[in-house]
């Protein structure tokens, strides 16, 4: 090896696509996160919180008039979106004596978003998967 050929073991680049999630709705974000970590665990995906807003900052948002469709209280989390943890891009601290072929950012693009929404069969607030892409621009498996 001459020194700038990754390892025979390191993936080639490709896109990998996981199952799709097939729960829409969760009474509660307790519920939801529940439901990921199961999800997470048999589809050997791994998503962290990459940003969220508060039912209080969204009703600021959203003043109705009769205020019977605010958010409730017991919601204190309006949205969230989760990405794939090889999906963070952070500052390299390398001083380029060594090549490497394990960064931990892949900037890839798989997410998970949820809010709080009305169900109207339900007939009562609950959280709602509003999108996801399970596509990862690296391996997903359990060895990975």
């Amino acid at each position: 090896m001459s020194g700038i050929e990754p390892e025979a073991d390191v993936p080639l680049p490709g896109v990998w696509e996981a199952p799709r999630i097939t729960k829409e709705w969760h009474d509660n974000w307790e519920g939801f996160k529940a439901y990921m970590a199961e999800y997470q665990a048999d589809t050997h995906q791994f998503f962290r919180l990459r940003s969220s807003t508060s039912v209080d900052h969204r009703k600021k948002e959203i003043k109705t008039a009769d205020g019977t469709l605010l958010i409730p209280k017991k919601f204190t989390t309006f949205w969230t979106k989760l990405i794939c943890t090889h999906g963070w891009r952070s500052k390299s601290r390398s001083t380029g004596q060594r090549n490497s072929y394990f960064g931990n950012s892949t900037e890839c693009k798989a997410e998970v978003k949820a809010a709080v929404t009305w169900n109207d069969d339900e007939n009562k607030f609950m959280v709602r998967v509003t999108g996801y892409s399970t596509h990862h621009n690296h391996r997903v498996a359990r060895t990975v």
